[in-house]
């Protein structure tokens, strides 16, 4: 399974392709990436929107992967 970093962000420009065997090894390695060199998108938010956009983002790759393989 994969799943473009373009698919979750389309503006970002970014090429990273996260894979795994199952939806959670994709999400976790999505999430794992998006930490890792898109964290300033949080730059400027409060604990309490960076908590539900961590929760949509989430849940939004999950329905990505799901629908793409």
């Amino acid at each position: 399974m994969k799943l473009e970093c373009n698919a979750v962000v389309p503006d970002l420009g970014c090429d990273y392709v996260a894979s795994g065997d199952t939806v959670d090894a994709v999400h976790d390695d999505m999430m794992a990436h998006g930490g890792q060199v898109h964290s300033d998108l949080m730059d400027g938010m409060s604990e309490a929107e960076m908590a539900r956009a961590g929760q949509e983002m989430s849940e939004r790759i999950k329905e990505l992967v799901r629908a793409n393989n």
